[in-house]
């Protein structure tokens, strides 16, 4: 017998990032590389089970304890410029969590990473 589940994961966080960058410079295209160290002032959240009714909360009352801790932030950063203090923005960001969020009902620990896609409109001062 195979049984198959499928779980969705929230987690939220508030870091402070302290990154370095390079931009390579091209007439109106740019393109912005960071990476660096995040300070975690908190982070946590809550795990859901896939089911026919939608997102059903784990049995156990599975929630994954706020934390704070050190992680690392890199991203690759599309740049377009329109006018000389605005641009499209368009990038690829890859953030982890660093350390592990541990369930106390099973004394394992869980490691996070996200990527996500972000497009923007950037205007400088």
């Amino acid at each position: 017998t195979t049984t198959v589940k499928r779980y969705y994961n929230f987690v939220s966080s508030l870091d402070v990032p302290l990154l370095l960058g390079y931009r390579l410079k091209d007439n109106r295209w740019n393109v912005l590389l960071e990476a660096g160290p995040t300070i975690n002032l908190s982070s946590g959240g809550a795990a859901y089970r896939l089911a026919d009714g939608g997102a059903v909360p784990v049995a156990g009352n599975h929630f994954l304890p706020r934390r704070t801790g050190l992680g690392f932030l890199g991203q690759v950063t599309g740049e377009y410029s329109i006018a000389d203090t605005q641009s499209l923005t368009a990038g690829l960001r890859f953030q982890s969590f660093g350390g592990s969020f541990v369930n106390p009902e099973a004394g394992r620990g869980s490691g996070y990473g996200m990527i996500s896609l972000r497009v923007g409109y950037r205007m400088r001062f």
